[in-house]
């Protein structure tokens, strides 16, 4: 049993899947190999997704991936019309080294 994920990890995986991210991805956020992480996905497309035997409640996605809704703004939101305008002449927000 030291090889079994817990529930949260594997509805981390799914909720992952689900979002679009891939496999490898997926992999490296949770920090287990990405053969565990497609065994995962195969068992929920075929129905055979582990039962929840603990009671613990689903993990939540990490902070920044897609679809992430926790209802936090971006510290750049109240700057977002400024931002696109010099995007738009061109500007980008890497430093120009002159030496």
């Amino acid at each position: 049993m030291a090889n079994e994920l817990k529930m949260a990890q594997t509805q981390s995986i799914l909720t992952l899947h689900e979002r679009g991210w891939s496999n490898r991805r997926i992999a490296k956020e949770l920090g287990i190999h990405r053969d565990t992480v497609s065994r995962h996905v195969r068992l929920a497309r075929e129905g055979g997704s582990p039962e929840d035997s603990d009671g613990s409640k689903p993990a939540k996605a990490p902070p920044g991936s897609p679809g992430e809704s926790n209802g936090c703004r971006s510290a750049c939101a109240p700057f977002r019309q400024i931002i696109e305008a010099k995007r738009e002449q061109g500007l980008t927000g890497t430093p120009v080294n002159e030496t």
